[in-house]
């Protein structure tokens, strides 16, 4: 090994360093520099001195690249050379050049993202190319260097004396601890004295650049080697401090989120029954709101191990939530404070007064300003995920303390060190400088447990709906539309007069097509009748003849005859004339012009569907000779057809036989009610027999009677025939015509519950129950959603502050998360994950950040790849997946659900299938029944839809749009593409990524943010085999009682690998249980040859990529972190 001498200095304390060589060695260490013993014997003489120092920050961090010289002043012969003058015209060291710039050992090119030039120092280029450069060069900066990663710098061969030496720091330009516009407007820096928060301003005039310090000391270069013993060496020392010009790095992490509310008219009574519209999206309102934080500190508690807490006031005294209900926030670090020691190593200090903070640990108590008096709004604390059961822990679940003893599981068994709330896994979260952070909570579909009725109504939980509300009431001019991942049955005023008046449209055309056939067949019998008459006349006619020639008194058998004769030409003549004149024209009015075009509604722009443009066409045989087309009565279509998008839905499976007209040739979406053309030729048929019947004597009456009896009766069965097939198309257009303008008109209502959001706390309101005397109730609130605590005084008597909590997931020290706690609710009450909460990481500040500090593998940067809100319009997507299902049903499936038969109809999923019911998605709790269901109240929609829509929302997937450039969602364009494939009761319809890369860093694990706290979901049990199952598919929290909850950490949680490319088709995607036995790689497929494993059956569909960061358009939370920070990078 080497031998090496080690010089003993401390660092930030300038002193003339001596020490005697008196043995042999290889390196003479000194910080964190080394001098070979060739360096050092290679100059005997004296006439030369060394400069050692280190450039600090915060009185401890050494500064690396910033720039040290010893001023050379101007000399009198070169001030006289105009060409060196301008170059360096500096004889004192705050001298001026021309242009305007101090001496400085700044560069003049940019040096990274986050660096602006504004120096002199000649560039390389400069000194190379240019002679004069060179020579100024080698003349002025010969004694210049930097310091390395340690902060330390060695100059050689200084002439002995005083010099002055100089500092050049750009603290743009100091690696990974660079400083950022927003670092100086956090400390309260003005924006006006920076380009924008993410860019710093040049100018010559130095001294007015925040990030530029420039600083001189004097000092006197003592010899290196010493006097008369050349044993003796002697090293100059001097440090520089940026806290000498008043600059301190104080990193902090951005801390983004937002808060909702109801209105006072929705809340969830003391009773625990929600209002009808809790959480309706256009009745949701936010306002100002406060952050209460607790943080770890440095120092320890008596004991000397337990770390100290304290409380922290946010700027403003913790008032950051503005009047749009949405915070962008610091927290500063102040946890394991770094130096670097003498030997250049970092550190963490032992004193908070030196270094540079890299962390700090911090517990939120999150609410509104105004809470409400009897009905009001709680508080969130954050991290809160675990509700002990038991009586020890279950009040310290939902403490807000500065001090740990007071948390969960401390006992004499457990050290504080090594408790939840110490190590991080629950109450407090860690945050690291220079990355954002926001809030993450569980919004669970909260159902009172009581008897079919009331309180079991589907419109009463608690969760986030009236997502896609009919366009006349839509308010997403204000309001940002929220995710959603289910459908439920809604409904309005309007639809059900919509329903009623299709029903009464419905029965006015069935009574009009009887009143025609009634009417045809009347003159059916009517000529029939006249043919009768005129064939007994010409019966009786050539009977009175032939007694004319047989008996005596012919005279009046001819004058019977004449007159029978007379009354059969009548007759038939009149009957020809109404045959041809009458009957004909208006039986063809009647029965051929009778044209119904009953439309469907187009969806999701809810227009009528274009159908042809003889709608109400009007003709009459041979009047219409004489009457040009200005005449007919048409269809009047507002837009040119060819302008007008074509409808898409097709019918059932068993289509009217006339549903589109005789020829099947109306567009789709179009209903053409009209009578066969059989009818006709046969009613025809009839009337020229009973014409030409008519004229034939004595055989013509038994003739007329077999030929209008057959064929009356036929064209009776016939008109029968058509009035049924119409019957059918009404029913079948008035169910399609339900589907559609339910589409339209939010039956279909679109909602967020039973998972994980990010961004966003929801503050549903209750009601408060409070004792007249004065004294707090025991709850005074629904203990099911709400926990009720009252502060204590030191001496733990109530002070009469009551914090209302809401509550998060039952817990158990031994088993881990539970579907309920005994100590609050039976399993005939309440089970649930509730409400809990934690910290969602996204990744580093800004990309400059990220490319100056690039960790290894578990660093990302993607946060200007959020959006203020992950919903994707998912209108087109549930519209192609009806008109899919619909098409490959029969109608007899939906004759008696109608538009139910997505929402389960009435099938209850404890009794025995039926097909026409629908899916049996069990949802909610019920008590009704031993299982624990969502029943019929709930009527949700077929799972392989509701799956579909959850996953069309979350970020990193493409949205379904046809219409798009993307060839996959391009083919489902054509109507069969899907038709083919799906079921009644499942789709294989797959989603695509539009962004792996962001997938993967929101899921964490080891391609992307460290493992994180470990939190309680439902999983999404798939039923089936396609990707995402059949329509009883549903959450786990349905179906029986809850026996165990997933579990997984908030980030850090493995996700399939799709198939590469990436661009191709995927499921979900399908998310993991940690638990699997077979895990994916970690790199989201991006490796060759790794093993493809099989899904698990329950999976992870809500727990990761669902962001909404505020209520109002263009000010929530994520709108103001762009405007602050992204802006220069968005540019």
């Amino acid at each position: 090994m080497p031998k090496s001498i080690r010089i003993r200095t401390q660092p930030g304390k300038e002193q003339n360093v001596h020490v005697k060589l008196e043995q042999d060695f290889d390196l003479l260490e000194i910080l964190s520099l080394k001098m070979t013993q060739d360096d050092i014997y290679s100059r005997m003489c004296g006439d030369y001195g060394v400069i050692v120092g280190r450039v600090l920050a915060n009185g401890g961090f050494g500064i690396p690249n910033a720039k040290v010289s010893v001023f050379i002043p101007l000399t009198d012969e070169d001030e006289e050379d105009e060409a060196i003058r301008a170059i360096y015209p500096y004889k004192e060291v705050t001298d001026k050049n021309d242009e305007g710039y101090r001496y400085n050992l700044l560069p003049k090119e940019q040096q990274n993202c986050n660096h602006v030039a504004t120096g002199t120092f000649p560039t390389s280029n400069e000194v190379l190319n240019t002679p004069t450069v060179l020579e100024v060069f080698k003349k002025y900066y010969k004694y210049t260097t930097k310091t390395n990663e340690s902060g330390d710098y060695m100059i050689w061969g200084v002439p002995l004396g005083n010099q002055t030496i100089h500092c050049s720091v750009d603290v743009s330009d100091m690696g990974c601890y660079s400083m950022h516009p927003y670092d100086f407007i956090n400390q309260g820096k003005p924006l006006e004295e920076f380009e924008s928060a993410l860019k710093f301003k040049t100018s010559e005039n130095l001294d007015t650049l925040p990030q530029i310090i420039l600083q001189n000391k004097t000092l006197e270069v003592v010899p290196f080697w010493g006097d008369d013993d050349l044993c003796n060496v002697g090293i100059s020392r001097v440090d520089f401090d940026l806290r000498d010009s008043g600059v301190e790095i104080e990193p902090s992490a951005t801390f983004i989120g937002s808060i909702i509310t109801d209105d006072d008219s929705n809340y969830i009574n003391n009773t625990c029954l929600p209002s009808k519209y809790m959480g309706n999206l256009c009745n949701l309102t936010t306002g100002t709101g406060f952050i209460e934080t607790i943080r770890e500190t440095v120092f320890k508690e008596e004991d000397g191990c337990t770390p100290k807490l304290e409380k922290f006031s946010l700027l403003n005294g913790g008032k950051v939530i503005d009047g749009n209900g949405a915070w962008v926030t610091q927290l500063p670090m102040n946890l394991d404070f770094i130096v670097t020691n003498e030997y250049g190593e970092q550190v963490i200090s032992d004193d908070p007064n030196f270094g540079i903070p890299t962390r700090a640990k911090y517990r939120f108590r999150i609410g509104f300003d105004n809470k409400g008096s009897s009905i009001r709004n709680g508080s969130y604390l954050v991290p809160n995920l675990r509700e002990y059961d038991d009586a020890l822990n279950y009040p310290k679940s939902y403490v807000f303390s500065d001090d740990y003893r007071d948390y969960p599981e401390v006992g004499p068994a457990q050290p504080v060190s090594q408790t939840p709330a110490a190590n991080g896994d629950d109450y407090f979260y860690e945050f690291r400088p220079n990355r954002v952070y926001t809030v993450s909570s569980f919004i669970d579909n909260y159902r009172q447990l009581s008897a079919q009725g009331t309180a079991n109504n589907r419109w009463r939980f608690i969760g986030i709906k009236g997502i896609n509300p009919p366009t006349e009431q839509r308010c997403t001019d204000i309001t940002k539309e929220f995710p959603a991942n289910d459908v439920f049955r809604g409904g309005s005023f309007l639809f059900g007069i919509t329903q009623t008046q299709l029903i009464l449209q419905q029965i006015s055309i069935l009574l009009t097509c009887v009143l025609i056939a009634f009417n045809a067949l009347s003159m059916l019998l009517n000529a029939y009748s006249m043919g009768l008459q005129g064939a007994n006349a010409s019966t009786w006619s050539v009977t009175s003849y032939a007694a004319a020639a047989t008996i005596i008194d012919a005279p009046i058998g001819a004058l019977l005859g004449s007159a029978f004769l007379s009354s059969w030409l009548s007759t038939s003549i009149a009957l020809t004339i109404m045959i041809l004149f009458f009957y004909t024209p208006l039986f063809y009015i009647l029965i051929n012009n009778f044209k119904v075009m009953l439309k469907l509604t187009r969806y999701p722009d809810c227009e009528p569907c274009v159908c042809a443009e003889d709608q109400y066409e009007f003709q009459i045989p041979i009047i219409t000779l004489f009457v040009g087309d200005n005449n007919k009565v048409t269809e009047d279509v507002t837009d040119a057809p060819d302008k007008v998008p074509l409808c898409t839905m097709g019918g059932f499976n068993d289509n009217a036989f006339y549903w589109r007209g005789k020829n099947d040739d109306m567009p789709n979406g179009c209903y053409k009610l009209q009578f066969r053309n059989s009818v006709w030729i046969l009613f025809y048929s009839a009337l020229v027999a009973i014409g030409v019947f008519t004229w034939i004597p004595w055989g013509g009456m038994i003739a007329l009677n077999i030929a209008a009896g057959v064929l009356a009766t036929v064209n009776f069965g016939l008109i029968i025939d058509n009035l049924w097939k119409m019957f059918q198309s009404l029913n079948q257009w008035r169910v399609l015509k339900n589907i559609y303008n339910g589409l339209c008109q939010g039956v279909f209502n679109m909602k967020f519950s039973n998972s994980w959001v990010n961004g966003t706390l929801y503050f549903f309101k209750f009601q408060r129950i409070q004792n007249p005397g004065g004294s707090t109730l025991a709850n005074e609130a629904c203990q099911f959603v709400i926990y009720q605590d009252e502060e204590l005084d030191e001496n733990g008597i109530p002070t009469g502050n009551v914090f209302f909590y809401y509550r998060t997931t039952p817990y158990n020290s031994g088993s881990g998360f539970q579907p309920l706690n005994p100590l609050v609710e039976t399993i005939t009450q309440h089970q649930g994950v509730n409400f809990p909460t934690t910290i969602t990481e996204l990744g580093p500040l800004d990309e400059c950040t990220y490319k100056l500090c690039k960790e290894e593998q578990e660093d990302c940067y993607f946060v200007d790849k959020l959006r203020p809100s992950s919903y994707q319009k998912a209108e087109v997507l549930l519209g192609r997946l009806i008109e899919r299902k619909v098409e490959i049903q029969n109608f007899s499936n939906f004759i008696w659900s109608g538009i139910n038969k997505f929402f389960g109809a009435d099938g209850d999923p404890t009794k025995a299938w039926v097909f026409n019911d629908g899916n049996r998605r069990w949802g909610s709790p019920d008590n009704v029944n031993t299982g624990y269901f969502r029943a019929r109240p709930a009527r949700l929609i077929d799972g392989d839809i509701s799956s579909l829509l959850a996953t069309n929302n979350q970020l990193g997937i493409e949205a379904f749009l046809p219409s798009s450039t993307n060839p996959y969602y391009n083919s489902l364009t054509v109507t069969t593409a899907l038709a083919n494939n799906v079921t009644p009761i499942s789709t294989p319809l797959n989603l695509i990524v539009s962004d792996a890369q962001l997938i993967n860093c929101l899921q964490g694990g080891n391609f992307g943010i460290k493992e994180t706290q470990v939190k309680a979901y439902y999983g999404w049990v798939k039923q089936g085999a396609l990707p995402y199952g059949g329509w009883n598919s549903d959450w786990s929290s349905g179906g029986q009682a809850i026996t165990i909850f997933m579990t997984g950490n908030q980030q850090g949680a493995v996700t399939q690998a799709p198939a590469a490319p990436l661009t191709s088709p995927i499921s979900a995607p399908l998310y993991w249980n940690t638990g699997a036995a077979q895990l994916p790689n970690g790199n989201y497929g991006l490796s060759v040859g790794a093993p493809v494993p099989v899904p698990d059956t329950v999976v992870k569909l809500g727990v990761h990529q669902y962001f909404y960061f505020g209520l109002r358009q263009g000010a929530t939370s994520y709108d103001i972190f762009l405007n602050k920070y992204l802006t220069a990078s968005n540019e």
